[in-house]
């Protein structure tokens, strides 16, 4: 270590650091060009050959789908209580709220001469997991290190390895994982800031690292020995997609040969949902059939909790060791509208997704024709609905009037972080049973030149896409294809 300037031409120099949760990173620069030879790879073919799911549907990924093929939908969410604390506490939050004008004139724009108190005490519900043991079916469980959200996370992360007949030993080096965040552990958080008060100097300092976005994915890794690149995106609703088109980069570049991508989350406290309930779409009710999408009665969504995993890998190296595929990865596309702030720019946030589609469709060298079948993940909010709805008329033209499109969100609710992944493992398993399943709950749909299916539908799908967007106007769309 030097104790002053050292005069030194430097051509190379190397940067460590250590993140929570054990992430180590190296990198190797120089101010110089052509200090290193160019480096070439040869871009990797990437395919799906583990899944895994929990919500409240089913406790795996083949239990959601077998109720799923039965069209047996849950009959009544599960409902939070709203107790007394939470409303003086919910009280008192809107009495400081409305002491400023301009949340005053927006509550009185919102809900006119309606009282707040009504609102609150409106029906409300979530789809829950609910009778979940956790400990039946994972090996290493220790329930005083696990919160909820990582205990969804790590039972879709081992079904998607088992699935994927991939077992750890002492190559956890060539396995990563990419994590997509919405709202993240939020049980953890409200406890930490819980112990802020009335002493902040009695904060719960163990709750800490645990409220970070990165925990889940760290829980998962040191559980199951995953060693390979290690991150997460808090990115909001449809992070799991940014993952996973950041894990297929990794696999294509061979970077990584295996990666688990996906999402987790669990449902907010009581408190919360209210406050949501106000200033969002969410919507407040006990019937899941109100979670209506693509609807020209559309009300708001209904929040989901649970997880979607993904394991994706080189082909050639799936192949040789005889693992199932059950979808190839041929193309993606990502554009961002730059409309966080002007969210009626509508004409700007669909092109933003026409171009992703655009581009997904140009790196899998398909026309717009030789799609069987596209998946969105709307929310169900009226101006989602016409995101999708609006790209998809801009990106196929007269070819989206016999295009099947679907949005399997309301089985579920809205499961933010992992929508996108929850409907990619429904589409393959439509690529082989070659049957499509209609558009949940929706009677009224808003387009008469979308089509959109309303009853089983008989086809082979060969190429299905996906699409998705993040609240910050970040838009997805991966074409996956069937090796079948």
């Amino acid at each position: 270590m030097p104790n002053e300037f050292q005069e030194a031409e430097v051509k190379m120099f190397m940067k460590n650091n250590y993140a929570f949760g054990g992430n180590n990173c190296c990198v190797i620069a120089s101010v110089k060009p052509e200090q290193s030879p160019v480096t070439h790879y040869q871009p990797k073919r990437v395919a799906i050959t583990g899944m895994g799911a929990v919500n409240s549907v089913g406790h795996t990924l083949q239990s959601m789908l077998e109720t799923m093929w039965a069209q047996k939908p849950l009959s009544q969410l599960f409902s939070p209580e709203l107790d007394d604390d939470t409303r003086h506490g919910f009280r008192e939050l809107l009495n400081v709220m409305l002491k400023n004008q301009g949340v005053a004139n927006y509550m009185s724009n919102r809900f006119g001469a309606q009282d707040v108190e009504y609102e609150l005490n409106k029906p409300g519900g979530v789809h829950q997991v609910q009778g979940l043991d956790a400990r039946k079916t994972l090996r290493r469980f220790d329930p005083r290190k696990a919160n909820t959200i990582s205990t969804f996370a790590l039972l879709a992360l081992t079904q998607a390895m088992n699935d994927a007949g991939r077992k750890i030993k002492r190559d956890g080096q060539s396995i990563g994982m990419i994590l997509g965040m919405s709202k993240g552990p939020h049980s953890t958080v409200d406890r930490y800031l819980q112990s802020l008060f009335p002493d902040p100097t009695k904060v719960r300092t163990s709750e800490f690292p645990g409220a970070l976005m990165n925990a889940i994915s760290t829980f998962c890794s040191i559980s199951e020995g995953i060693k390979g690149y290690n991150t997460s995106l808090a990115t909001g609703i449809n992070a799991g997609l940014g993952a996973l088109t950041y894990g297929y980069e990794l696999v294509r570049q061979d970077l990584q040969p295996q990666m688990i991508v996906g999402g987790a989350d669990e449902n907010m406290n009581t408190f919360v949902i209210c406050l949501q309930a106000l200033n969002s779409d969410l919507l407040l009710t006990h019937d899941p059939a109100d979670f209506q999408i693509y609807s020209k009665d559309a009300k708001g969504y209904i929040p989901g909790e649970g997880a979607g995993m993904l394991l994706i890998e080189d082909l050639q190296h799936a192949q040789d060791r005889g693992a199932h595929i059950h979808a190839e990865i041929v193309g993606y596309g990502k554009s961002s509208d730059g409309c966080y702030f002007a969210k009626d720019d509508m004409p700007a946030r669909i092109e933003s997704m026409a171009v992703a589609i655009r581009q997904a469709l140009h790196e899998a060298d398909i026309e717009p024709q030789e799609v069987d079948l596209i998946c969105g993940t709307s929310d169900g909010t009226a101006a989602r609905d016409a995101v999708e709805i609006g790209a998809i008329r801009s990106a196929f033209g007269e070819a989206r009037r016999n295009l099947p499109f679907v949005n399997y969100n309301a089985w579920f609710g809205l499961v933010e972080s992992c929508v996108g992944i929850l409907n990619i493992a429904v589409v393959t398993e439509i690529m082989k049973r070659g049957e499509i399943l209609p558009i949940p709950y929706t009677e009224n749909f808003c387009a008469e030149d979308i089509a959109f299916v309303t009853q089983p539908l008989k086809k082979i799908v060969r190429n299905a896409l996906v699409l998705g967007a993040t609240e910050g106007g970040n838009h997805y769309a991966v074409v996956l294809r069937s090796l079948a």
